[in-house]
């Protein structure tokens, strides 16, 4: 039996050498990923997408467009980036791509992590041993390699929204640069929303980051919501135009030249559809069961047809509300970092669609939310107690619920698999762990908002 010394000492060794380590895992689970598709005829290794989009790259280097691939729904971008497969005529090259821009994402985490040390005003013992922990939880949680290996592209928005975080703080302490860093910023801002909606919802966040007396507290919270659409417009400072203008700029200049290339079959596939998508299958949402009920007998389940056709719309309502509160809720109290980490597990959990890809959109989130949860905390994290020793009393209630998490994820997996590959009727069954399993992302959220009223990663006031 290993003894819990040796335990700390591998543990602490795969830690300090993260890089080599998450390199390691990534190009071990490729490996395996090969060797599964070529041995198992029954179930392939390989995302199912990731043919959808290598079949689009084909077609845009044969001078068609890459909607011509059934259920390509993706912006362009990603099948230009595709088509390294067949200009080198090697299949696995984006899925190199994919863990190689997982990994940077983790050395960009790094110096964002740096930057947040700077925002504390402290100088913590074993910060570095810190650092290099948090962003552990992220280059070596099996989830995120695993969907890269398996050719999931969904780590390029993610990515993209990392640099605009990156380049904001960097805006916030180099005030010779201030404008430059907000420019590169708001650009990548742009594009993420461009390759993939969701990163639109972190819009107020970084807003109200940029000016930190926007949110004035002598207002409600729901003051601001109802007036947002009108104030959002009439008291923007310079450096919130430039952000928004250039933002905006980069989505209706890359939407516009998408349309005059692919035209309307480029607007729907890339955007409408997602927004009109009812998903009874392969889908975590609680509302899976809803459409499923609805799919095949309408006029017995639902009187008005109207009210079928806006059931996705109606699905939406929870989800935009509670974005909404808890994106301008947390900003109005400094906390940004917190602010967007909220918001996407919450976007996540109540979308009406909800993949096992989708889940990488917080995930790469958690090394900066864990930051801003153990601040309150920090002091008693000794490196020369060890890591693990001196942070297992901080970390229990987080280690709890992604337990809760991981659990009433398996169950809905379990039901899944008797659904899908063994023909059983267990949809109310799937239902119910739907329901557990939206609890159990909620559960994070409220876990770490009770730890989220430090000083740390504030917007301070000037």
């Amino acid at each position: 039996m290993l003894s819990e010394r040796t335990i700390g000492k591998a543990f602490r060794y795969v830690v300090e050498h993260v890089y080599l380590s998450t390199t390691c895992l990534h190009l071990l689970v490729l490996s395996y990923g090969l060797l599964q598709d070529r041995f198992n005829v029954s179930v392939k290794f390989t995302d199912i997408d990731y043919m959808v989009f290598t079949d689009a790259a084909k077609a845009v280097l044969q001078g068609k467009s890459p909607y011509t691939r059934h259920t390509y729904r993706y912006t362009p971008l990603l099948a230009y980036i595709a088509s390294i497969n067949i200009i080198f005529k090697m299949e696995i090259l984006s899925k190199l791509l994919f863990c190689a821009v997982n990994i940077l994402s983790g050395k960009i985490l790094e110096w964002l992590l740096i930057l947040l040390d700077v925002d504390n005003e402290t100088k913590i013992k074993g910060s570095v041993t810190l650092r290099r922990f948090l962003i552990s939880t992220w280059l070596l949680n099996p989830f995120p390699v695993v969907i890269a290996a398996r050719g999931s592209a969904d780590i390029i928005p993610s990515i993209l929204v990392l640099i605009t975080i990156y380049f904001l703080m960097k805006a916030k302490y180099d005030s010779f640069n201030n404008k430059i860093n907000i420019i590169i910023s708001a650009f990548f801002f742009g594009l993420s929303v461009h390759f993939k909606l969701y990163p639109v919802i972190y819009g107020f966040p970084f807003i109200f980051f940029i000016n930190p007396n926007y949110l004035k507290k002598d207002r409600s919270l729901f003051w601001y919501i109802l007036n947002l659409p009108i104030k959002i417009f009439t008291t923007l400072n310079i450096d919130q135009l430039i952000f928004g203008l250039v933002s905006f700029s980069t989505i209706v200049s890359l939407i516009s030249f998408f349309y005059y290339l692919y035209g309307w079959e480029f607007l729907y596939e890339t955007y409408l559809y997602h927004a009109i998508r009812k998903d009874h299958r392969h889908n975590f949402s609680v509302f899976f069961y809803l459409f499923y009920l609805t799919m095949y007998s309408v006029k017995e389940v639902l009187a008005s047809n109207f009210v079928y056709k806006a059931l996705p719309y109606i699905a939406s309502i929870p989800q935009m509300f509670l974005v909404a509160l808890s994106g301008i809720s947390l900003v109005r109290e400094g906390e940004c970092i917190m602010a967007i980490f909220c918001q996407t597990v919450l976007f996540v959990a109540f979308n009406k669609v909800c993949t096992s890809q989708y889940f990488l959109w917080w995930f790469i989130l958690f090394p900066l939310a864990l930051r801003v949860y153990l601040t309150n905390n920090i002091a008693q994290l000794d490196e020369s107690k060890g890591i693990i020793h001196s942070a297992s009393a901080s970390f229990t209630p987080i280690l709890i619920s992604l337990g809760v998490w991981l659990i009433t994820k398996l169950s809905w997996l379990y039901f899944a698999y008797n659904i899908e590959m063994l023909g059983q009727p267990y949809f109310l069954s799937l239902f119910h762990s739907s329901i557990l399993f939206l609890l159990a992302n909620i559960s994070i959220v409220l876990v770490f908002l009770k730890k989220s009223n430090s000083s740390s990663l504030r917007v301070k006031s000037e």
